[in-house]
């Protein structure tokens, strides 16, 4: 009775830990893969993790036959907590290593999950990435600032629709109305053009794809945990649903606005402003997905990193947008995983830093939504724009098992050189 308590206690402990990691937007391979490590250390070597999707089903079969099941199931959210991962990070490291009892464990991963930002914290960083995104495509300071208003109303009726459960469709899809009913507003007051607004909207729109699901989804896939990839492409579809349905009523509604005059086109922003606005997104990113300290400069670099090499690609060898975007996405995501061998921070963070901060395809969507408005072919744009999304997705990816081939290798190696030379 007494071994059974036991097991018991340890199960649990993984379950908290499982559920911890999830909500805090983990991939369910990662996951699995820290659990199998934290399993080992408190003796449950023979632990199953079963892929439920949203779930992972622990399961321990003891030589009697009696079995322990628990089913972990998080909250679901379609971001990523940063120091709550940090935290997490830490305690896992400790616990494979032997350094936390239960008990200890149990109290670190309360600690971790306890939340230390306020409310206002992740809609400010965001206000503040819609401001640097705004730049990038061109609109202007003063514009911009009508990019952070309509930011600032799309995120707080975002956390209302949190506090009211609705369901994700229709929450985007209202999102995407109140986002689009401050800029009708901004317009009909003639403090902004119809262009301007339009790419506030555009700048909006991109911030509501979820980038972290994207990443996690195909993570999910190439590593053979498709029921947790299918789960999170259902979300996936169900965002990308609600932002078309809102997105098409604004549209068909700003086609009654008064036709612009002249070039639509936004002025090109000059390399070292990119760079700079890469860097400040990417820091703003951090902060909008509850990041703070160490985190912030690092992504700073990252953002930098990532735009140098996206404009080596795009203006220097000469590739079309999308592939270069893509490009850049492999080589993050091979650094992003490098560089968390050396933090405390999980490679789909970092590599979601470079992403957000670089990467978007926010003048692609203004591009749409303007030639949708006054009656042009657009669909190019929001295929392009679509792709560019999946395109990241899938770069960041395979970033990442090259570096995990690159650094298994190098330790194969490193182990085999040690054994020939006595070197333990």
């Amino acid at each position: 009775m007494q071994q059974d308590d036991e097991i018991w206690s340890r199960v649990d402990l993984l379950a908290n830990l499982a559920t911890a990691e999830l909500s805090a937007g983990m991939s369910m391979h990662e996951t699995i893969t820290r659990l199998t490590e934290c399993a080992r250390a408190v003796n449950l070597s023979d632990a199953c993790f079963i892929d439920g999707g949203r779930t992972v089903l622990i399961q321990v079969v003891q030589p009697s036959g009696r079995t322990h099941t628990r089913a972990s199931t998080p909250a679901e959210s379609g971001g990523i907590d940063c120091e709550q991962l940090r935290r997490l990070d830490l305690v896992t490291t400790r616990l494979s290593a032997g350094d936390l009892g239960i008990e200890q464990a149990r109290r670190a991963i309360a600690e971790a999950t306890t939340a230390t930002r306020p409310w206002w914290w992740g809609p400010a960083g965001m206000a503040l990435l819609a401001y640097c995104i705004g730049l990038q495509i061109g609109v202007g300071p003063v514009t911009a600032l009508l990019a952070v208003v309509v930011q600032i109303a799309v995120s707080l009726t975002g956390l209302l629709a949190g506090r009211l459960t609705l369901p994700r469709l229709f929450s985007v899809t209202t999102q995407c109305l109140v986002g689009g009913g401050v800029a009708a507003a901004a317009h009909a007051l003639s403090l902004v053009t119809t262009t301007s607004a339009i790419a506030c909207l555009a700048v909006t729109w991109v911030l509501l794809v979820p980038l972290p699901l994207i990443v996690s989804a195909v993570v999910d896939a190439v590593n053979a945990k498709e029921v947790a990839a299918t789960s999170r492409a259902s979300l996936i579809v169900l965002t990308v649903g609600g932002l078309v349905l809102g997105g098409a009523i604004v549209v068909l509604t700003g086609k009654e606005l008064t036709a612009p005059t002249g070039d639509v086109t936004l002025p090109a922003m000059p390399i070292p402003l990119i760079l700079l606005f890469s860097a400040l997104g990417a820091i703003a990113n951090a902060i909008a997905n509850l990041g703070a300290g160490r985190l912030l400069p690092t992504a700073g670099v990252i953002g930098l990193l990532t735009a140098t090499c996206n404009l080596l690609l795009n203006r220097g060898a000469g590739l079309p947008g999308g592939w270069a975007a893509a490009l850049t996405a492999v080589a993050l995501g091979f650094g992003a995983a490098w560089w968390s061998r050396r933090t405390d921070h999980a490679a789909s963070v970092l590599a979601l830093m470079g992403i957000t901060g670089a990467l978007l395809p926010g003048l692609t969507v203004y591009h749409g939504v303007v030639l949708e408005i006054f009656g042009q072919p657009s669909a190019q744009y929001y295929l392009s724009a679509g792709l560019t999304c999946i395109g990241l997705g899938v770069g960041t990816t395979l970033g990442f098992v090259a570096a995990r081939h690159r650094f298994t290798r190098t330790r194969s190696a490193a182990q085999g050189e040690n054994e020939i030379t006595g070197i333990s």
